[in-house]
């Protein structure tokens, strides 16, 4: 690239080094329309279960192009500290300019320029050179115009050097009799063997180091300083976005949220081009595995461009976001469109968004932190004699370790309480401090803070004003800092001193625990059951119980047995496993003869802390387990012509319409005596045999087949070993014997079951 930035433009008044927009332009379009859900045919792409809901599908799409007059979407940037270049030092002086990471991914360096603004009186005596974040160094500049001599004797060097300058513009051969004697676009000095072609590839974000030395001692030529470095990147880029929503306009940008059933629930996506490369979206290159449609998406994106769409709204407790936790992920591919980054090349990001809809809304309540003797804010309260001294000017912080969930700031009363055990040490007793809530999330910074001038020592409740109104979304992985600032000024060192013991943040929150599900565990299956038949042994009530303070803060969880046939092995429940914010409590049930069919209701709750009793806070909530008797049904039905010699397939369909569940299934058949079986594997089977769960338009069941058994005498005694393919006249049955924990068929379910071909005998 010649020239990228004009010299003049870098180095004239006010230095400007960014390219700006100047003005805003806002186009929004939107589309609507309406699409009704429907039972797919068999061999359509659905997923394998009933679909019950039908109603309206309105998905928004607004396509935005903005160019906001505050984001710069240029590849320069620049150190302009003052930094001084010391003489005759063989240590030099570092100017480092930092990149910031643009977009979610970034290509590597498609092109690189750098230019610098020196001040120094003889340039013959300084060397410079410039090192990439990955620790690449490329030689700018070595004592220009030594050798032939003792180097250009011109003072100050304002220029750009880039691989791309005009052929045999060394800037060795460089010294102008006028100030700045160098100045202008050249190659680098070394350009054969260390051109800037060198930092190609490599990731731009990072230090990128500019190194100067003056090794040479010529008195009265010791005042050297560099004014400005700059670096000029080219690299494709690209952000991506997806969160939920409670509302069309996508303001509460959140990649999880907790909803009940009914709420209309939103998905937000949003693909910016942060680098300086135009990209292309193409069809099918935009996905999302719930398969909503992100073709809003597609289309042409300027260095600078942006595109967002709204999808929903989707029912909570619906067929798209049933009952329980749902995570998504969306991806696009960007493909290049520009010389440097063509469309050979691409960038490939994902985002993630998860939405639990739970039949209980979230708790409140308060959640003291409590701090420690090792700087720490704690769940659990400190007990020892330590204290922490803040000098006077100075502030300790006390940092929670990184959320697992989100966390609700309430914002109800506008204040967090703060109790702090103080006392003071130096001159007098009055003491002025500052007292600070900050989160680790860059948009959201300090939440609450207060400023307190008090007479020590003293143990009150200080109540830190929230910074602005309404409730603060923490995200997750984000840390909460509580932060006291000595502000207190005077003629010796007036210290305030802190006692952990008695000492915590009282943080009021709108998720502080949260039983997310209650549901019903068969442990032979391994999976969840919504039914039981009468008599139905290994079922167990579990319940997944969230807490944005991690997994450990649910201390207990107890549930409650109420209607139907059913009772609880334990009040007390039991954790059986753990994620990072997610603890799984579980109970056995016992399920009778008597009167069913019937539902049983598992009320689940859930303690949080480690406080006495009183003082924790609680969540409940339910699940149901249908109680009764399996209802099965058997479709036959044949494929193909039947004439002799002709391949017919045949196909089995099982469902249960009833109140009950079953894992208990055995099918057998008699083959007529004018057929042939085909042993020869169905794809994608490598079996005689295929099975689809749940296809088309049933609930899955997790049924999986067993080994099928032949006979060739009648009545069959399954002693038969066929062989491996091709058509045996000699089969005279087969059957598929039921094996324990193999699989089950629910109450709703279907099971196309199993499907194999036949030869009919030419006779």
């Amino acid at each position: 690239m010649t020239n990228n930035i004009n010299p003049s433009f870098c180095f004239g008044p006010g230095r400007l080094v960014f390219q700006e927009f100047c003005a805003s332009i806002l186009r929004v379009f939107s589309l609507l329309f309406s699409q009704l859900f429907s039972c797919l045919t068999a061999g359509e792409n659905f997923s394998p279960y009933k679909v019950t809901y039908r109603g309206a599908l309105v998905i928004s799409l607004i396509t935005i192009l903005l160019f906001p007059a505050e984001r710069v979407f240029a590849s320069t940037q620049c150190n302009t500290t003052l930094t001084v270049i010391p003489n005759n030092n063989a240590g030099g002086a570092d100017v480092v300019v930092t990149y910031p990471q643009e977009g979610d991914v970034s290509s590597g360096v498609l092109d690189f320029n750098a230019s610098v603004d020196i001040t120094h009186p003889y340039v013959g005596d300084i060397d410079g050179n410039v090192t990439s974040p990955s620790a690449t160094s490329v030689q700018l500049f070595d004592r220009p115009g030594y050798p032939p001599n003792w180097g250009c004797t011109g003072n100050n060097i304002q220029a750009m050097f880039d691989d791309e300058a005009a052929s045999g513009t060394n800037v060795e051969a460089i010294c102008a009799g006028a100030t700045p004697t160098i100045s202008g676009t050249y190659q680098p000095q070394n350009i054969g063997s260390n051109p800037l072609g060198d930092f190609d590839g490599t990731q731009p974000a990072g230090d990128w180091t500019f190194h100067y030395t003056d090794n040479r001692n010529s008195a009265g030529f010791d005042t050297g300083w560099s004014n400005q470095a700059c670096v000029t990147i080219q690299h494709a880029a690209v952000t991506f976005d997806k969160w939920v929503s409670t509302n069309a306009t996508c303001s509460d940008t959140l990649d999880s949220i907790i909803v009940t059933p009914g709420t209309n629930v939103y998905y937000c996506y949003t693909v910016s081009n942060p680098g300086t490369e135009q990209l292309v979206l193409d069809t099918g290159n935009a996905t999302d595995d719930q398969g909503l449609d992100l073709s809003g998406l597609v289309g042409t994106y300027a260095p600078g461009a942006s595109t967002t769409i709204v999808s929903g709204p989707y029912v909570a407790g619906g067929v798209q976001l049933p009952i329980g936790t749902t995570t998504n992920i969306a991806q696009v591919t960007m493909t290049g469109d520009s010389a440097l980054f063509p469309n050979t090349q691409s960038l490939v990001t994902s985002e993630t968004a998860t939405v639990l809809v739970s039949n209980a809304p979230p708790a409140s309540g308060n959640k003291p932190l409590y701090l420690d003797n090792a700087n720490n804010l704690s769940r659990i309260a400190y007990v020892g004699g330590a204290t922490a001294t803040i000098d006077e000017g100075a502030a300790v912080d006390w940092v929670l370790p990184a959320l697992s969930a989100p966390l609700t700031v309430d914002g109800t009363t506008g204040q967090v309480p703060v109790t702090l055990v103080l006392d003071e040490l130096g001159n007098g007793s009055t003491r002025n401090f500052t007292i600070s809530l900050i989160s680790s999330d860059a948009g959201i910074g300090t939440f609450a803070s207060g400023s307190f001038s008090v007479a020590l020592p003293l143990t009150p409740t200080y109540n830190l004003a929230l910074t602005t109104p309404g409730d603060k979304v923490l995200p997750d992985t984000s840390t909460i800092t509580l932060r006291i600032d000595n502000t207190t000024t005077g003629s010796s060192n007036r210290r305030v001193i802190v006692t952990p013991n008695g000492s915590q943040v009282t943080l009021p929150s709108n998720t502080v625990v949260n039983v997310d599900s209650v549901y019903f565990y068969d442990t032979v299956l391994a999976k969840a059951v919504p039914g039981a038949a009468a008599g139905q042994p290994n079922v167990y009530v579990r319940a997944d119980i969230s807490d944005p303070f991690g997994w450990a803060d649910v201390t207990s969880a107890t549930v409650a047995m109420t209607g139907g046939p059913c009772s609880i092995g334990a009040a007390t429940m039991t954790s059986v496993a753990t994620t990072v914010s997610i603890n799984t409590f579980q109970s056995d049930v016992t399920v009778t003869t008597v009167g069913n069919p019937a539902t049983c209701t598992a009320s689940v709750t859930g303690y949080e802390g480690y406080e006495v009793p009183a003082s924790q806070v609680t969540h409940t909530n339910t699940g149901d387990l249908l109680v009764g008797t399996p209802s099965l049904t058997m479709l036959r039905s044949v494929a193909g012509v039947s004439k002799p010699g002709q391949t017919l397939t045949f196909s089995t369909t099982v469902t249960n319409s009833g109140s009950g569940y079953t894992n208990s299934i055995s099918l057998a058949e008699n083959v007529s005596p004018y057929v042939a079986f085909n042993l020869t594997a169905l794809p994608p089977s490598t079996a005689p045999f295929t099975f689809s769960d749940g296809t088309p338009c049933g609930n899955a069941s997790g049924l999986s087949l067993s080994a099928p058994q032949y006979a060739n005498n009648r009545p069959p005694t399954y002693a038969y070993v066929p062989g491996v393919t091709g058509f045996d006249g000699t089969i005279t049955a087969w059957r598929h014997p039921a094996v324990p924990g193999a699989g089950e068929v629910d109450d709703g379910a279907t099971e196309l079951l199993p499907t194999y071909d036949e030869l009919e005998n030419e006779t």
